[in-house]
């Protein structure tokens, strides 16, 4: 009787240990789903700012070339001022000149903002690619041991 109250006792203890192994088995699709949450999260970030940067791109394009149509048409300008016949003339162009070149200034200040722009964003990026790595790395390490376990408790 000693001998089968050992074995039940025994057979008690793998049972214990089955349904603990059962439970970590079945916490490991949830915890590599966080991870793998993470690691999306800092990926969609580093291409939401990707995406930033190639819009700002575009509009410091579009802007510089605005730019570069008022710096043409203020030249246009002053060339025909100097042709004009009356005082009246001449001062109306001289009015639009000081347009255009107010215009201009803006528009100079607009691509300088947009430069500022264009590189903080270079410098998220890098902060991102850094945080994007530091996900990857978390991701390797902590879904190894569960890949394992998950493999090495169904004794494979």
């Amino acid at each position: 009787m000693n001998e089968q109250l050992k074995r039940l006792i025994e057979l008690q203890m793998v049972d214990d240990q089955r349904d603990q192994l059962r439970s970590k088995l079945e916490a490991i699709p949830g915890q590599l789903e966080s991870l793998q949450a993470g690691l999306k999260k800092a990926q969609q970030a580093l291409d939401d700012l990707k995406s930033a940067v190639d819009n700002g791109g575009k509009e410091r394009r579009t802007a510089e070339r605005e730019l570069e149509t008022h710096e043409e048409k203020i030249r246009k300008l002053k060339e025909q001022q100097f042709m004009v016949k009356s005082n009246k003339e001449f001062q109306t162009m001289n009015h639009e000149i000081e347009v255009m070149e107010a215009r201009k200034g803006s528009l100079e200040e607009t691509v300088l903002l947009l430069m500022d722009r264009a590189a903080e964003n270079e410098r998220r990026i890098k902060a991102q690619e850094a945080e994007l790595a530091r996900e990857r790395e978390i991701f390797q390490r902590r879904s190894g041991p569960c890949e394992k376990s998950a493999t090495g408790s169904l004794g494979i």
